[in-house]
């Protein structure tokens, strides 16, 4: 058994594709299939039903879980072993979070990033962890000019030269004062933004482009609105009827209670995905196994 046999088998059963999981290591399909096939013959069990998607056997369920804890034991010993070099001076990652509206309370303690994040840190003392808020394409501005290592961005992307990884789909939420009319409605529904104005966001990502063009199918375009980032403006708008539409997290409630936090409809709920993004080929190798450990850690 061989430890890259264990990865792509981690790789496969969290991107359900053997063409991405090589894509991720950077060997080809046929080598990711042939590695799996030799552990499910060590191993003497199936992980994997072949059909369309790449699902997990009920064996597969039971055995990638301990999988998953090898391999995070064995990035452990990697960090505590470098760490115990004499030539080892430390080393520098720089990760940027994408910005919004209250970000610093979605990305808290108990977000699985977040977390995957600190534990990073703490298996690896010596390697300084920097984390930047930034807006989605001044991440990708600064991916490219080398001035940080890895991005977290909302929505994906295919340019060439950047890997893209999805983390999570994150819940997104219309926030309205409690006055607001919005709020003796259950669930928030397209045609119910008609007329409402709405903060417009620091990326028109993803979301909002499906956003306005669900809109538009309703006959009517969204009246964004541009508010300045301070609280003076912020309450002015909400107060006068305007909504943010953003990633929801519960503290927020705790945070700022005269909120109210609507959900979308279920017929109308477009989730976004939360992707983790670095450039092919200049990536350091420090940078790179923290990208690995977070995209384990997202599963």
């Amino acid at each position: 058994m061989e430890i890259r046999q264990l990865k792509y088998a981690s790789a496969v059963a969290r991107l359900k594709n053997t063409a991405l999981a090589a894509e991720e290591y950077y060997t080809s399909r046929q080598a990711v299939s042939k590695s799996i096939q030799h552990l499910e013959q060590e191993l003497g069990v199936t992980l994997f039903s072949r059909s369309k998607h790449m699902e997990l056997t009920d064996a597969g369920r039971a055995i990638i879980p301990k999988v998953d804890e090898v391999l995070k034991n064995i990035n452990e010993l990697e960090f505590y072993a470098r760490s115990l070099s004499s030539s080892y001076e430390g080393l520098h990652v720089t990760i940027a979070l994408t910005a919004f509206p209250l970000d610093y309370l979605y990305f808290n303690s108990r977000h699985r990033t977040m977390h995957a994040l600190s534990e990073f840190k703490d298996k690896s003392s010596r390697t300084d962890v920097n984390i930047l808020h930034l807006p989605d394409a001044a991440i990708l501005d600064a991916i490219k000019n080398g001035t940080i290592d890895i991005g977290i961005i909302q929505g994906s992307i295919t340019e060439d030269g950047f890997k893209c990884i999805d983390l999570s789909q994150i819940e997104m939420r219309v926030i309205a004062t409690v006055e607001s009319g919005l709020c003796d409605l259950e669930y928030v529904g397209i045609e119910d933004l008609k007329g409402v104005p709405i903060r417009t966001p620091l990326d028109f990502n993803s979301f909002y482009i499906d956003l306005i063009r669900r809109c538009r199918e309703h006959g009517f375009n969204p009246l964004f609105q541009d508010v300045p980032l301070n609280d003076e403006a912020i309450y002015t708008f909400a107060k006068a009827g305007g909504v943010h539409i953003q990633p929801y997290d519960p503290c927020m409630k705790d945070a700022y209670p005269e909120n109210a936090y609507l959900p979308f409809h279920p017929n109308d709920r477009m989730n976004l995905p939360l992707s983790l993004v670095y450039q092919e080929g200049t990536v350091s190798p420090t940078a790179l196994k923290l990208a690995r450990y977070l995209a384990r850690s997202a599963k």
